[in-house]
């Protein structure tokens, strides 16, 4: 008989242990700021203004946070589920309204560094994204990086994404990455009107669903150095989105290049600028695309481009510096992000004329979530 009681109150302290366990990497209802180093600063939802961020103290979804130079923070959201936010970052991190285990880092500027549990895929309990202008990363179970650099000198968001173990999948305007491995690394430039999206792998191969011209799915398999080149722009006729888009090989050469309509949201609409570009502009040598300017190109050889490029560049490397992450591994890839970003501030304009096919569709869905 007691031996029979002895067995059944240890199933039930085995039990609640299990549950215990099982509860503790679920995200907690607020999250916590731990591992602040230098200046971190954080303004609640009803808080009229930033204020100093007290170690392992919780604080509500829809909180704002700042770090300083040389500084940097943790936001856990239980135990094993951290996301490092670096030196001079930027961020809100939110709940979603309608689907509450949905959590969202809104990075807009810096860099951030997402760890989360061997089992967090497999639980279907929580899950999170890091958003950044041009793109979403919705984590999969995980560690990856995140960097968002904002150039207002280019007009330029230069976001780089890179997966250090496990998976995740990356969406945004008029495309979807379904999933990104271990190792793969990503740079994705886009305009501060979001009218422009380049995407482009520096190291691996994934494959990107688009939108084909008579609204179907389409998938392409993306190489090391290949690129996709999407433009967004109001439609003269009619009251919708226009989508054109350049598929590139990795020398440059344009495979394949379409356009589309689409009904959607006015919020969604890009920015009406003097910069927008004509869908049928489809250069690949100009990341502006836009139509060449004698005088402008004057003025621009004598603006101190290298400049602005290595005052971005130092502020990478900076970040890098602080976290710890200048193992040699990673000297070629970050190399690799340099180049990126030094493509992007010394492209001069030039002109390449193609033709472009332009077929109207029916209203279709974005191939983006939002």
């Amino acid at each position: 008989m007691k031996k029979h009681l002895f067995a059944a109150i240890l199933t039930v302290c085995v039990s609640q242990v299990l549950v215990l366990s099982a509860q503790a990497v679920r995200f907690d209802p607020l999250f916590r700021i731990v591992g602040i180093k230098g200046e971190c600063l954080v303004q609640p939802p009803k808080a009229p203004e930033f204020f100093p961020a007290v170690e392992d103290r919780a604080y509500p979804y829809g909180t704002k946070m700042r770090t300083g130079r040389k500084s940097s923070a943790i936001i856990r959201f239980s135990n094993g589920n951290d996301c490092r936010i670096l030196a001079n970052a930027r961020v809100t991190i939110v709940q979603d309204v309608k689907d509450k285990k949905l959590k969202t880092v809104k990075l807009h500027e810096g860099s951030a560094i997402v760890e989360l549990d061997k089992d967090f895929h497999e639980r279907k309990t929580d899950a999170l994204n890091i958003e950044t202008p041009v793109a979403i990363c919705g984590a999969i179970g995980c560690k990856f990086n995140v960097s968002s650099v904002i150039d207002h000198a280019l007009g330029f968001n230069i976001v780089v994404i890179r997966i250090l173990e496990g998976t995740i999948s990356v969406f945004g305007p008029n495309f979807e990455i379904p999933l990104m491995k271990e190792k793969e690394l990503l740079s994705i430039n886009g305009t501060l009107n979001g009218n422009f999206t380049r995407l482009k792998p520096i190291k691996g191969s994934f494959d990107i669903n688009l939108m084909d011209p008579d609204g179907a799915r389409k998938t392409l398999a993306m190489g090391t150095r290949s690129s996709v080149k999407i433009w967004r722009t109001r439609s003269a006729v009619q009251d919708n989105l226009v989508v054109a888009i350049a598929i590139v090989d990795t020398a440059g050469k344009i495979l394949e290049a379409y356009a589309y309509s689409e009904e959607t949201e006015d919020s969604a609409m890009p920015k009406e600028t003097k910069d927008d570009i004509p869908p049928s502009v489809l250069n690949d040598d100009t990341t502006l695309g836009k139509e060449p300017n004698p005088a402008e190109d004057n003025k621009k050889k004598d603006e101190p481009i290298e400049d602005k490029g290595k005052n971005k560049l130092d502020k990478i490397k900076e970040d890098k510096e602080e976290s710890g992450d200048t193992k040699k591994d990673k000297h070629k890839e970050d190399a690799e992000v340099v180049d990126e970003f030094e493509i992007m501030t010394t492209t001069t304009t030039t002109t390449t004329t193609t033709t472009t096919t332009t077929t109207t569709t029916p209203p279709v869905t974005p191939v983006g979530r939002r």
